[in-house]
């Protein structure tokens, strides 16, 4: 195991649900507009909070993350809530996936250095079928200022300029914008300076 994944373990083992079990908001309100169910990459996924709620509405959910104990989690989460998902351990410096195999890729809260940062992003347009989508909630760099949750590098918080950047050329721009919000996501609590982003495969 690796010094991150240690330290993801060790912060998932610290609580039940790190993050609680209500799926992000903008993640739920993407997955609601879409007309259909498919299937779903869901990459960091952390203790399943998105996962489970992809699967209850009938998605096929993929999802991985470099902590064991997340996973753990994160089944045990799926059995309770009697629905299945497919998660498994993998860190993201090795994440390659197959292209064309997601109807939606999301990451929610991902938070990389640049030169992985870019990569991880290549991977999640290259997962995506035409006519998918790439979900992204992510702090902004002025969350540094706030107390409510995300990394204390500014380095590896985001922007709208960030996310435009890595994504041109691969996605058509569905949304974008930097948003102030209230926060209350487990540890993600009070005011938070987030972005949101959203790409189309055409």
């Amino acid at each position: 195991m690796t010094e991150y994944s240690n330290r993801w373990d060790a912060r998932y083992a610290a609580e039940a649900y790190y993050y609680g079990e209500h799926p992000n908001v903008f993640f739920a309100e993407q997955l609601q507009q879409l007309k259909s169910p498919g299937r779903i990459l869901l990459p960091a996924e952390g203790t399943g909070r998105n996962a489970i709620y992809a699967a209850e509405l009938g998605w096929h959910v993929d999802a991985f993350d470099a902590s064991r104990i997340a996973r753990q989690k994160a089944l045990e989460f799926a059995r309770r809530r009697q629905v299945t998902v497919n998660y498994t351990t993998e860190n993201l410096e090795d994440f390659d996936t197959e292209p064309e195999q997601y109807d939606v890729a999301a990451a929610i809260y991902v938070h990389l250095p640049e030169s992985l940062r870019r990569k991880f992003h290549q991977q999640l347009a290259k997962a995506i079928k035409p006519g998918g989508i790439v979900i992204i909630e992510a702090f902004d760099k002025d969350q540094i200022n706030r107390d409510s949750g995300g990394p204390p590098d500014v380095q590896l918080l985001y922007s709208t300029e960030i996310l435009r950047s890595d994504f041109a050329g691969l996605l058509e721009l569905k949304m974008l914008c930097r948003q102030q919000v209230h926060l209350t996501e487990g540890r993600h609590l009070g005011i938070g300076e987030v972005v949101r982003y959203v790409g189309v495969k055409r």
